[in-house]
């Protein structure tokens, strides 16, 4: 059992299939002593049917729901990793608080699961009005990777479903409920933004916010706004981000922020002024080095090369290959650095830098895990095979700023190490560099303005790179013509060695030896993989498609942070084959925005204007490429239309539903290809 609470138990259960499929899912089912009350099932029905309407990478999935011998269940997405309850009890003991980085982007991510949730719409365009009404520590979940989910709708309150609240019963964990909350009075977003105030101040410090001997006490507490506490116990605390936190914390709704977009830009400010990096990996790597989850990099070592270096994780059936050695712990070097090098370098491979390093002749061969890396923090990691320190380097877990070790010998800048130094050389991941500096096209992540940006450089066949960036998280694209050419990220699961050996079962042992020659022989990991007969030329040219693809949607995804175009900027690498330019922008964009987005986006259009097709409109509609439906529904449009009449006609002739509609709107005008007056 993974947890009990005061309606549901939640159980770890696999889910098998045919073909060995196999997956590990949450069981939510509600306890068998209330399974009779007909109200409380009809809200755990609710909370089904509203979670499992919702879709958004911060929100925990619903996969199933169900009855099992008369008793109802969903099947949830399992995280591995902990509450955050668990979390602020982990840390406290130990006497600590939470960084400043890592709690200000766990809050970020859940604010981006509210302003998805308060936004939702239907699929007929009409607000839900969802406030989740249970924004608290245990259903903040905070995976092993550093990704962080909201759960558990089961007292969300929403316009599509039945009030089941019955007067003057308050629903809630005490502690984390809005002064309206907790008076029965009216909700909007802006109370879950309260609760969530509270969960960032007790990150801060640790401790409850609110206390009091009894229930009646803490809710007195929290209603007058007592915040002794957080002076208390939070003189460590910025004033920049106390203010921040205060601000949440208003008694008066119409005092706090006003959505949690603006929350988010608020937070967004603090970390920049302050110099904190956000981003998934800098949680999980401030949770390794805390000893909170065993660290595992993408790239995985043999159990059997170096036992005493390599632990498995009881709960996993796979090896955890790198770990930071414990006080005390002292590290097993290879029986002899010649012998560990000449093993993994062949006689034509050797780069000059270690030549002084090779002999030959011993017979025997040692684990290739040469390298160890100390953070700016202290933190020694390791030790890793050379491919795994590229990935670092490819993806910006390791900078300028980081020291590494080769073989033993004492840590020295990443600058200073030769073979290293190459990757750092190259445009294409100096993430380091402030390109805000080296132009004036600068923008403020919003909903319609990314995706203005992107066509725009289609549209008008730019050259240069486009740059978003997101606290420490950043994705670069860069674009010839107007047509997307390369890509890099700080995502590792984007890497194109990741990406093939997820999806094409490319063994890891086999990926990390081509990583590496490639880079010792200087040429494109494509080029080696197909060498070695491990992927087509047709393979490799999909997946580094898909690979600026899954880019080009994670950068328009965003919505904070801040967006950069350098005109003329140029990569420095292998240039990929990419499809046609506008179809290729399309296909992202209809990706990375949800229906009730979009709807947002087109609501002026909607209310006004009629819109009608351009000179290049028919060139334009062939070069995007759109699904059959958004195409129907644009030439539709082009005839002459409004936006409200267009989606009456394709519901009244079954061709198209509303949504369809107002993506193939949104595509038209992005594209040039429709113009709106009025």
């Amino acid at each position: 059992m993974l947890g009990r609470g005061g309606m549901a138990e939640v159980f770890v259960a696999r889910r098998d299939g045919p073909h060995g499929f196999s997956k590990r899912v949450a069981i939510k089912r509600i306890l068998p002593q209330l399974a009779q009350d007909p109200r409380l099932v009809a809200m755990f029905c609710d909370e089904a049917r509203i979670q499992a309407a919702l879709s958004h990478p911060n929100l925990v999935e619903v996969f199933d729901f169900g009855e099992h011998q008369g008793q109802p269940y969903i099947a949830l997405e399992y995280v591995e990793g902990m509450s955050v309850a668990e979390l602020i009890t982990r840390i406290a003991a130990r006497r600590r608080t939470v960084e400043f980085g890592p709690a200000l982007h766990i809050v970020r991510e859940v604010l981006q699961a509210l302003d998805y949730v308060h936004n939702a719409r239907d699929d007929e365009g009409r607000a839900l009005g969802i406030v989740h009404r249970d924004v608290a520590p245990s259903n903040i979940l905070v995976g092993r990777q550093g990704q962080v989910k909201l759960g558990d709708f089961g007292i969300v309150r929403s316009t599509a479903i039945d009030s089941r609240t019955v007067p003057g019963e308050l629903k809630g964990k005490i502690g984390y409920v809005s002064p309206e909350q907790a008076l029965g009075m009216p909700l909007d977003g802006r109370s879950d933004l309260f609760s969530l105030g509270i969960v960032l101040a007790e990150l801060l410090i640790c401790e409850p916010l609110f206390e009091g001997g009894n229930e009646l006490a803490i809710l007195q507490s929290l209603h007058s706004g007592n915040l002794a506490k957080l002076r208390s116990a939070g003189s460590h605390i910025p004033a920049e981000l106390k203010a921040v936190v205060v601000k949440a914390l208003s008694r008066w709704p119409e005092q706090r922020f006003a959505s949690a977009l603006e929350f988010a830009e608020a937070l967004d400010g603090v970390a920049q002024r302050l110099g904190e990096g956000l981003g998934a990996h800098v949680l999980s790597e401030w949770l390794v080095d805390m000893g909170l989850v065993a660290l595992s990099s993408e790239v995985q070592q043999k159990p059997s090369v170096i036992p005493e270096l390599v632990r498995q994780d009881a709960s996993d059936d796979a090896f955890v290959d790198t770990v930071a050695l414990a006080p005390g712990e002292s590290e097993a070097p290879p029986a002899s650095i010649a012998d560990a090098l000449s093993a993994v370098l062949p006689d034509n491979d050797v780069p000059p830098e270690l030549e002084h390093a090779v002999s030959r002749g011993r017979g025997r061969t040692e684990a290739p895990t040469t390298y160890r890396i100390q953070r700016s923090g202290g933190a020694v990691m390791g030790p890793f095979r050379l491919a795994a320190v590229l990935e670092m380097l490819a993806t910006g877990r390791l900078s300028i700023d980081g020291a590494v070790s080769r073989l033993g010998a004492p840590f020295v800048a990443v600058p200073s190490m030769v073979e290293l130094a190459r990757m750092l050389a190259r445009p294409a991941y100096r993430y380091y560099e402030p390109l805000a500096l080296y132009t004036k096209e600068r923008w403020a992540f919003q909903l319609e303005q990314a995706p203005e940006v992107v066509f725009g450089i289609a549209r008008n066949r730019r050259t240069g790179l486009l740059s978003g960036r997101r606290g420490s998280e950043q994705v670069r694209i860069w674009f010839v013509d107007g047509t997307v050419v390369f890509s890099s990220s700080t995502d590792p699961r984007e890497l194109l060695g990741s990406r093939l050996l997820e999806t094409d079962g490319i063994p890891r042992d086999a990926l990390e030896e081509v990583v590496e020659h490639a880079w010792r022989t200087g040429r494109s990991l494509g080029a080696c993989l197909i060498d070695r007969g491990l992927a087509t030329p047709e393979r490799v040219d999909a997946a580094l498609r898909e690979q600026s693809w899954r880019r080009l949607v994670a950068l328009l995804r965003f919505r904070v942070g801040e967006l950069a175009f350098v005109e003329g900027a140029r990569h420095g690498e292998e240039p990929s084959v990419m499809p046609p330019r506008l179809g290729f922008v399309a296909s992202a964009l209809l990706s990375a925005y949800a229906a009730d987005e979009v709807a947002s986006v087109l609501e002026r259009v909607e209310h006004s204007g009629v819109l009608t097709g351009t000179a290049q409109g028919r060139v334009l509609v062939a070069a995007l490429a759109l699904p059959e439906a958004e195409r129907v529904a644009l030439c539709q449009a082009q005839r002459g239309a409004t936006l409200r009449s267009l989606m009456q006609d394709g519901v009244r002739s079954g061709t198209f539903d509303a949504r369809v509609a107002r993506r193939a709107v949104w595509v038209g005008l992005l594209s040039g290809a429709l113009r709106c007056d009025g």
